[in-house]
């Protein structure tokens, strides 16, 4: 082994025992607002354009998120990065990865004939997809517009299963490769994920780049909350999206939370926390419904790829389709937020979690209003809060979907610094 390799690998070998001693580490909280010159962020970290199964070229993708005043976006195409040469042909129909003819035609309206790459084969028209490095330069702006490179890792289908396992990592330096079926073990949807999560960090390991890597819409890929408890090499797991985000799934998706919260905490692991994403395939024409119903807010000092990955490593952010939170206040003897106004908005806020000996996703108290206080009994083995907006999200058609809300991450109160 050259010199070269062996610092490789062991730098490989340092980062691999940080994740693991982070994973062993119980939950910690912090004060939001603690640090002075932070600030929240607002991104995206979920999406898709026609690189994979979208219906909208890279930069329509891109524009949409930064024109509505996100901070940071990654899209997240499955098991491909947006880099070299790759042509989609013009359809009659849209349909997922490929563009009609109206899809074109706006995107030739939006960018212009200059930017755009075509050719013809017979009578097809053939259009190239620019790659981030060609788009980055169009739309990045430092302290203002932040594209962050990722990936959407899909595991095969084990035979005689429904498992269909999805895993993202964000900030990437290439494609990382899936897993095997796993039909052989257990729980092949955990065995998957549990490889994902490996080959996340060995990811970074071998680019030495911070990488997040978080568990995809559960309930879609048909995963348990016995299989998620399984889970040991990611802790962090999409609680709003386009399929678990619904009013159907989404109480669902919280009840797997809570039991997976209750799991780990009983066996030393660390906190399972939560992201919200929109897993958008769509941002073309009419104003899409998945497109923005669900982001993460992260609290850093600047907005850097570091920084942002940092902060989402610390568990300083939380998830939202809505409501917005100025402050969160985990302590010892009490938990508290300062919600965001908005005009003619109200909010109702419930305190969540277990009791000894109680039910995971126990509701402790509600409260209304912009300020709402939970006051720590010392008997809560773990809380978290949800907040509930009066604002109804609609349908295209004007039908009414589902509430706004948000969701803090949980922490463990005895375990919380004293204020």
């Amino acid at each position: 082994m050259t010199r070269r390799e062996h610092l490789a690998t062991l730098r490989r070998g340092l980062i691999l025992l940080g994740l693991a001693i982070a994973l062993l580490l119980p939950g910690r909280a912090f004060t939001a607002d603690s640090d002075e010159g932070a600030r929240w962020y607002k991104g995206n970290i979920h999406a898709h354009s026609l690189w994979s199964d979208g219906r909208a070229f890279p930069e329509t993708v891109v524009d949409w998120y930064k024109s509505r005043g996100f901070d940071f976006f990654a899209l997240s195409d499955h098991n491909i990065l947006q880099e070299g040469e790759r042509w989609v042909p013009v359809e009659p129909k849209r349909r997922r990865g490929v563009p009609d003819r109206e899809t074109y035609e706006s995107y030739k309206a939006q960018f212009g004939s200059d930017w755009i790459d075509e050719k013809t084969s017979g009578s097809t028209t053939l259009v190239r997809l620019k790659t981030l490095e060609e788009y980055r330069g169009r739309y990045e702006e430092p302290g203002k517009f932040l594209l962050i490179p990722a990936i959407e890792i899909n595991g095969p289908k084990p035979a005689g299963t429904d498992y269909r396992v999805h895993v993202n990592a964000v900030n990437v330096a290439g494609v990382i490769p899936g897993p095997g079926d796993g039909k052989d073990q257990e729980s092949p949807g955990a065995w998957q994920a549990n490889e994902m999560g490996r080959s996340i960090a060995a990811h970074a390991a071998e680019h030495n780049i911070p990488v997040h890597g978080h568990l995809n819409h559960p309930l879609w890929s048909y995963l348990t909350a016995e299989d998620v408890s399984r889970i040991t090499t990611l802790n962090r797991m999409e609680i709003n999206n386009d399929d678990s985000g619904s009013s159907e799934t989404l109480p669902r998706t919280e009840a797997l939370w809570d039991t997976v919260l209750a799991h780990r905490i009983a066996h030393d692991m660390p906190l399972m926390l939560v992201t919200a994403v929109d897993d958008a395939h769509n941002h073309v024409g009419d104003l899409p419904f998945s497109a923005g119903h669900g982001w993460i807010m992260v609290r850093a000092h600047e907005l850097t790829v570091e920084a942002i990955i940092g902060a989402l490593d610390a568990g300083d952010f939380y998830a939202t389709r809505g409501p917005l939170f100025s402050t969160i206040d985990y302590g010892r003897d009490r938990m508290s937020l300062k919600i965001e106004p908005q005009e003619g908005v109200t909010f109702r806020t419930e305190f969540i979690g277990q009791r000894p000996g109680g039910e995971p996703g126990e509701v402790f108290a509600t409260v209304d209003g912009l300020n709402p206080s939970y006051s720590v009994t010392g008997n809560e083995i773990y809380l978290r809060a949800k907040v509930t907006s009066s604002k109804v999200r609609k349908t295209p058609e004007g039908k009414p979907a589902y509430h706004e809300m948000a969701w803090t991450q949980p922490y463990e109160p005895l375990k919380a610094k004293a204020n």
